[in-house]
């Protein structure tokens, strides 16, 4: 592993380059990925052999490395509006804020579900619901970790990475969330159950771990 230092000197020095004046969080994403590619596979922008670089890389974070070509990716055409200005991105199907969109509109459609009572719904409230049994909420709990194991499958397909964590609030949800995903994966990615099936958990530092890298850097 770098010392921060080093990834400190390596990020300053991209973004020299790239950007003269004030970096965009665009700039210091490329700059933070190139640098960290730099450290674990010095050759990498040489090498033919790119497929071991990219199962090496998604041990980083996402958002730096994949993050946004890959969250924003097409999951449903003419879908849902995502913040990106697109609609039907991965991103509008299986963030916090969609779960709490498609409980909302469940809630709406099944007033006599738990969801349709709750002075609050957050992921949370979902998830508590569906644990006491609710079917509706059970039924958007499903869906949404459907949608998250698509986009998830789609990473394996492409990168074949080693191992995939998960982050934010809802993966506080541990094994309510992460076991559906799993088998959402080994039915749907290249080879079934044979195929090149990554270790799929949820990130230790949760929705704290961008504020800790910052600080860290």
């Amino acid at each position: 592993m770098m010392k921060k230092e080093a990834l400190k000197a390596g990020i300053l020095n991209a973004l020299h380059g790239v950007a003269p004046k004030p970096a965009t969080p665009q700039q210091l994403h490329q700059a933070l990925g190139e640098t960290v590619m730099e450290a674990i596979a010095p050759d990498w922008k040489k090498s033919m052999d790119a497929h071991e670089h990219s199962r090496r890389a998604c041990y980083f974070s996402m958002e730096f490395l994949v993050g946004r070509a890959v969250y924003n990716t097409l999951l449903v055409l003419d879908g849902e509006p995502c913040t990106c200005g697109r609609r039907g991105c991965w991103e509008a199907y299986s963030s916090a804020t969609a779960l709490i969109r498609q409980a909302r509109q469940a809630a709406a459609e099944h007033p006599e579900s738990l969801l349709a009572g709750a002075e609050e719904i957050t992921g949370k409230t979902v998830f508590d619901a569906a644990d006491r049994g609710d079917e509706t909420a059970n039924a958007v709990v499903d869906r949404f970790c459907d949608y998250l194991g698509a986009g998830v499958t789609n990473i394996v397909n492409a990168l074949a990475p080693e191992v995939i964590l998960i982050g934010g609030g809802i993966s506080r949800q541990g094994e309510r969330l992460l076991a559906p995903v799993r088998r959402y994966v080994e039915k749907n990615c290249f080879g079934g159950k044979d195929g090149a099936i990554p270790i799929i958990a949820a990130a230790r530092l949760g929705n704290d771990a961008g504020i800790i890298g910052a600080a860290a850097l």
